[in-house]
């Protein structure tokens, strides 16, 4: 009876230690996509973090200004919701945005129209003294200093 009853206990606790979320990142809590009494699937996303040590834009860059921008240009960071950040151009994408677009941009009437195409641009943000002044999915405006 010991034996059974030591042998429950170890998969309780076992089973209570499953039972914890742990985030493989120190970051900050953007979105919850679980509440307590829901039932997750092992690897199931119960929430969102953004690592904000590690915290980049990207910015689409016209094709008539790519060949200006290099990877670890200066790029000054203004954030919509006020304040500035500096950064580095990280990498420089090798197609253009368009080619990951949802809605295919050929014209299906034959007549050409061209389109000036855009580059995405990952540019890493510098450590910043106030974490939250940049938050995941906010709109900013960059400007690459290219001499």
């Amino acid at each position: 009876m010991y034996d059974i009853s030591q042998a429950e206990l170890h998969l309780a606790e076992i089973n209570l230690q499953n039972t914890y979320l742990k985030s493989p990142i120190d970051g900050v809590a953007i979105q919850k996509l679980a509440y307590p009494g829901n039932l997750l699937e092992p690897g199931q996303v119960a929430i969102e973090i953004s690592d904000v040590d590690h915290a980049w834009v990207s910015a689409n860059i016209e094709e008539t200004r790519i060949a200006q921008v290099k990877v670890g240009q200066l790029v000054k960071i203004t954030v919509d919701e006020g304040g500035t950040l500096t950064g580095h151009v990280a990498e420089i994408n090798a197609a253009t945005a368009s080619q990951f677009s949802l809605l295919p941009m050929e014209n299906a009437s034959g007549n050409f129209t061209k389109v000036i195409q855009k580059i995405p641009v990952k540019i890493t943000i510098d450590p910043m003294p106030n974490q939250r002044l940049l938050r995941a999915g906010q709109s900013v405006s960059v400007k690459i200093k290219v001499r």
